[in-house]
């Protein structure tokens, strides 16, 4: 799968994230349309740096049913539950 990194300086970095109030500085996109990813629900995770095995195995579970069911996953990739 192709990883898209882009900067906010870059023209093709999304329009709908240059309108928050504090945008991400860089985005890192796994996936082969930009737009049409774009275009798609999404599901953002956040939680806890210090997920339990409850928490990762239920995170797990809703990630792997958005994903067969074609959400994009939004997640910043701390540690814990995002990762």
């Amino acid at each position: 799968m192709t990883v898209i990194k882009l900067k906010l300086s870059d023209k093709e970095f999304p329009a709908r994230l240059r309108q928050l109030s504090s945008p991400p500085e860089h985005i890192n996109i796994s996936g082969n349309e930009l737009e049409e990813m774009l275009s798609k629900p999404t599901l953002g995770v956040v939680g806890s740096r210090k997920a339990t095995e409850y928490g990762k195995n239920i995170t797990e579970s809703l990630v792997s049913s958005a994903v067969d069911k074609n959400v994009v996953i939004v997640s910043g990739l701390a540690l814990g539950i995002d990762s």
